[in-house]
């Protein structure tokens, strides 16, 4: 369910190139959509009203690997809870260029700051340098 809500709070295409990536209504995937879906009440609080930007503040590494042997990547973002950051919400993190982007996932929030992880599935060409911005919605980067 939360994959399926960062899809439609990133703006992406929940329908792929051979149908519906997730599940719909029989011949729900030959309409356009429009407004929010309707959620289980328990993930309700994810599904974002507005955009939400920043910046990288810092990057490190902390040493802990993903399940697929890679070192975590964590970066600071310069938002927090006051600006609507919440735990496990996905940012999009992409350079001054815009032509390269990396997903990454909260993990804590204080009030003005927020830690989050680089998605470690991906080889990315680059790592996120202090300075990127942040932002929840794919429209940002066109």
């Amino acid at each position: 369910m939360i994959l399926f809500i960062h899809a439609v709070n990133i703006g992406s295409d929940v329908f792929g190139m051979f149908g519906a990536l997730y599940p719909v209504k029989e011949g729900g995937d030959e309409k356009q959509l429009s407004g929010k879906p309707n959620v289980p009440r328990q993930y309700a609080h994810f599904l974002l009203k507005n955009t939400i930007r920043g910046s990288v503040a810092e990057v490190f590494q902390s040493g802990d690997k993903a399940t697929n042997g890679k070192l975590l990547t964590r970066v600071k973002l310069n938002i927090g809870r006051r600006d609507g950051v919440i735990d496990k919400l996905r940012f999009i993190v992409y350079g001054n260029d815009e032509s390269f982007y990396a997903e990454a996932d909260v993990e804590t929030t204080t009030e003005d700051s927020s830690i989050a992880v680089i998605d470690p599935r991906y080889d990315y060409p680059k790592m996120p340098a202090k300075g990127w911005k942040v932002t929840t919605t794919l429209k940002d980067l066109n």
